[in-house]
C-alpha cells in the first residue's frame, strides 16, 4: 500500500508490503505529478514498513529516471529500518544520487529525515 500526504512544503509517501520496481514507478510518476502540481521541494519516502524487492540495477535506472521527473533541487529523503538488507539498498540509492548531483539522504529515523529536508 502507497500513501501520499504533502506536509508543506514536503511530500511525505509511505509503503507497506513489497517495494518492487514496478510500484516505485509508478509511485515516481504520482510523487512527480504531486511535487510538480504542489511545488514542493523534497519528498520523504518511508519503507520502514516495506519489504524492499528491487535489484541492484533497477536501483542504479531508477535514479536515472528521478533526474528527468523532479527539479535537480528536489530533496530526497528515505527512510528505512534499521536492517542490513535495507541500509545496503538505500546506501547504494544515496550514492548514485549523489553522483548523478540529485540531493539525497537515508535515514532510520523518522524526525532526522524530516528535519534533513527542512534544513
Amino acid at each position: 500500500m502507497i500513501d501520499y500526504q504533502i506536509v508543506d512544503p514536503n511530500l511525505i509517501i509511505t509503503a507497506s508490503g513489497e517495494w518492487t520496481n514496478s510500484i516505485a514507478g509508478s509511485t515516481q510518476a504520482e510523487a512527480s505529478r504531486l511535487v510538480t502540481e504542489n511545488n514542493l521541494s523534497g519528498i520523504l519516502v518511508d519503507l520502514r514498513e516495506a519489504a524492499i524487492k528491487t535489484s541492484t540495477f533497477e536501483i542504479y535506472e531508477g535514479t536515472a529516471s528521478h533526474l528527468s521527473k523532479f527539479p535537480i533541487q528536489t530533496r530526497h529523503a528515505i527512510v528505512v529500518a534499521n536492517n542490513k538488507k535495507a541500509i545496503k539498498d538505500v546506501q547504494f540509492f544515496e550514492n548514485v544520487a549523489i553522483n548523478r548531483g540529485m540531493p539525497a539522504k537515508y535515514f532510520t529515523d523518522y524526525d532526522e529525515a524530516i528535519k534533513w529536508l527542512l534544513s
